[in-house]
């Protein structure tokens, strides 16, 4: 028996063209696919390695304070952060002084920080009995400018025990300000202003007496909240 080969093949062309359409349409459609999921693939790639490519060229946040938006400073690492100073708005140190002397008197070593700034407390100082409140005031000061003064205020109950101290703060019975004297040319005050108050702290006097004319010395460590 014999085929006649060229009947079957004449008979299959339309439908091997179909076929060849169908699968060309399903290449192509295949083809996109890949492409669109290459495509979205090398953009991600390339917004993830731009994005760590300009955070590592974009270099250090800052080199100096300056480049800091205060209170923040430069750090180790070349970033701005705030690091609180454990030793800002606190003082201590020394006095000796004498009831109701007339004047700005005596030797004075107090010294610290307030709202970022050095404090130095050893212009002389004035402490006397008030009669009509019934307490001891003391104040020292610190030049810091010539019509500028820092003014420590420091109320006390009228008898202080020696050789013990005396707290402020919660519990206590010592209270006091640090203020700003603003003086004339000619040295007189003309305006005070509190800007910040002793909040924690302790003051205790080796010689105390509030009869006029004795010495009153001692030490103190005292830290303020800044008044704004």
């Amino acid at each position: 028996m014999t085929i006649d080969n060229s009947t079957t093949n004449a008979m299959d062309i339309p439908a091997r063209k179909t076929f060849m359409r169908k699968t060309g349409y399903l290449l192509s459609v295949f083809l996109v696919i890949l492409l669109a999921a290459g495509c979205n693939g090398d953009s991600n790639g390339a917004t993830d390695d731009g994005g760590a490519g300009g955070d590592a060229d974009a270099g250090p946040e800052c080199l100096t304070d300056a480049d800091c938006t205060p209170p923040e400073t430069c750090q180790a690492d070349n970033t701005c952060a705030y690091i609180p100073d454990p030793d800002d708005n606190k003082a201590g140190g020394a006095f000796d002084l004498q009831m109701d002397y007339a004047g700005l008197h005596g030797a004075i070593t107090v010294s610290g920080k307030f709202d970022g700034m050095y404090l130095y407390m050893n212009y002389g100082g004035l402490v006397e009995y008030n009669q009509t409140e019934d307490r001891t005031e003391m104040q020292i000061f610190g030049l810091v400018t010539n019509q500028l003064l820092n003014a420590l205020v420091i109320h006390l109950p009228r008898d202080c025990p020696t050789g013990q101290s005396i707290k402020f703060g919660a519990g206590g019975v010592a209270i006091g300000t640090l203020d700003r004297a603003e003086l004339d040319s000619d040295g007189y005050e003309i305006k005070r202003t509190s800007v910040g108050e002793i909040i924690d702290g302790t003051i205790a006097f080796s010689d105390y007496d509030y009869n006029a004319g004795s010495p009153v010395v001692g030490t103190l460590q005292v830290s303020f909240r800044v008044i704004k």
